[in-house]
């Protein structure tokens, strides 16, 4: 079955936003005035959703983003993050060209007052799942709506937080006092034990082959972080190397014996955690938790593994994972 991710020029579906595109073209001729089509790159791992072209914006240039204020933070802060190149144009004139990342939104025709109604949401909602479906690599999708948006930042195993507001452009700054409901009864967002693999990456049920147990060891006062107390050693890397053989099931335990939190990083696999969970190559292991996760050797090679905060893998928390023939 073929695959529709864009709507026509001169779709028919919601009747309101026909006649609003109609009024924007006797007014504005030569405005784009028809569904903002997706921009970016077909191969991206990035998907930013809007919910809307903007009458000024995407309705007038036909690009989505572009030739309203929303337009010079969005693409300003992809140029940042590598995902843009070339320079921004509020009228679209320009060498803009994404990479790794494509724009979209959820409905395709300028709306008036820039509010779509449900049912105009679900009549196009057909075409952002043909899209989503046409980009094989998407990791990510990044969708603000209309209003102001409280961002928490948590660490897990720790007690502080980081607290931000975004607000679009016709949203209300919230009042001193306002609640945040998601942070409300102790709520906890999407920690790997609420979580679970997608049956197309879940591991097949088999007898484990070789388990290997590494502990992470060393403290701040001496800085001597490493595997099963021992430091990486840069002139002899394969010291205290760990063997695997191609075709195994491997099981990982890993113990966090320091005081520490410690992000586990496996290279050249993923990992699935017990009990059918997600399927990973970074995992967050408290002070006194062990990590247990089971992965294929299919990958034949000489993998690193290491924690995460960087300076703790440079002082020696690192280790290898080496195939044998």
């Amino acid at each position: 079955m073929s695959l529709t991710p864009e709507p026509p020029r001169d779709c028919p579906l919601c009747p309101r936003l026909v006649a609003y595109r109609q009024e924007n073209a006797r007014q504005n001729p030569d405005w784009w005035n028809g569904p903002a089509p997706s921009f970016g790159d077909p191969n991206a791992r990035l998907l930013v959703a809007g919910l809307a072209p903007g009458r000024m914006g995407a309705n007038r240039t036909g690009r989505p983003f572009t030739g309203d204020h929303a337009g010079w933070l969005l693409y300003d802060t992809l140029k940042k993050a590598g995902f843009a190149t070339g320079t921004y144009d509020p009228d679209g004139d320009d060498d803009l060209t994404l990479t790794d990342c494509m724009i979209t939104n959820a409905v395709r025709c300028a709306p008036p007052g820039n509010k779509p109604l449900p049912i105009e949401e679900t009549t196009c909602r057909p075409f952002l799942i043909d899209r989503l479906k046409l980009l094989p690599k998407l990791k990510v999708i990044v969708t603000l709506g209309d209003g102001a948006f409280p961002l928490v930042a948590e660490a897990e195993g720790k007690r502080e937080r980081g607290f931000a507001i975004i607000r679009t452009g016709s949203g209300q700054a919230p009042t001193p006092d306002a609640d945040i409901a998601e942070l409300g009864e102790g709520r906890v967002v999407a920690v790997a034990s609420m979580l679970f693999a997608a049956p197309e990456v879940t591991l097949d049920r088999r007898d484990v082959d070789r388990t290997l147990d590494l502990t992470l060891t060393g403290s701040m006062a001496n800085y001597d972080w490493g595997f099963n107390g021992t430091q990486f050693d840069m002139h002899n890397p394969l010291r205290s190397a760990h063997a695997l053989v191609a075709g195994e099931r491997v099981r990982l335990r890993v113990t966090n014996d320091t005081d520490m939190w410690h992000p586990f990083h496996l290279h050249g696999h993923t990992y699935q955690h017990a009990n059918g969970g997600p399927r990973k190559d970074t995992s967050i292991i408290l002070p006194g938790q062990t990590l247990t996760v089971d992965f294929d050797a299919d990958n034949p090679g000489q993998w690193v593994a290491h924690c995460h905060n960087i300076y703790h893998a440079e002082t020696g928390m690192t280790t290898v994972l080496g195939y044998q023939s």
